[in-house]
């Protein structure tokens, strides 16, 4: 029993749906349990009989670990973001989901130009808080409006 012993993976299996895949390795996904079988442990370490944490996982659970560890929503920060702090992670977030960031730029700005001359009395600092609630409800509108063929 050496330190090279034994292969294994790091995490418990996840059974949700027809899926079957380890926690550790969610790009391997089975299908059927002899593909499951067959997919290869991701560490190697030596033999024990000491298990740690659950055997398995299901839905809740991976949905619990993507509320632990995946995207942070912009809503509901620690501390309250400016309209410009609130633009500036939007417009990272939708760049990184393949929209082109001068098409961000070009609709921030014109909104921008468009709080300005509609709004003369918004305070300087609360033009960006405007803008981006154009732009939220911009976006609202475009999803509800999509076409559901």
């Amino acid at each position: 029993n050496g330190p090279t012993a034994c292969r294994h993976h790091v995490k418990p299996p996840v059974f949700h749906e027809t899926r079957k895949f380890w926690a550790c390795c969610p790009d391997k996904i089975a299908w059927d349990w002899e593909s499951f079988q067959q997919v290869p442990g991701c560490a190697v370490s030596e033999h024990t009989d000491v298990r740690e944490g659950k055997s398995f996982m299901g839905g809740t659970d991976v949905r619990a670990e993507l509320e632990k560890n995946g995207p942070q929503r912009i809503d509901t920060p620690t501390r309250q973001l400016s309209g410009l702090e609130k633009l500036s992670k939007l417009r990272k977030d939708l760049v990184s989901a393949g929209v082109k960031g001068s098409a961000f730029d070009s609709a921030r700005d014109h909104l921008k130009d468009k709080v300005v001359s509609d709004k003369p009395d918004v305070a300087p600092a609360k033009i960006w808080d405007h803008v981006f609630e154009a732009i939220a409800g911009n976006i609202t509108y475009g999803l509800e409006n999509l076409p559901h063929d």
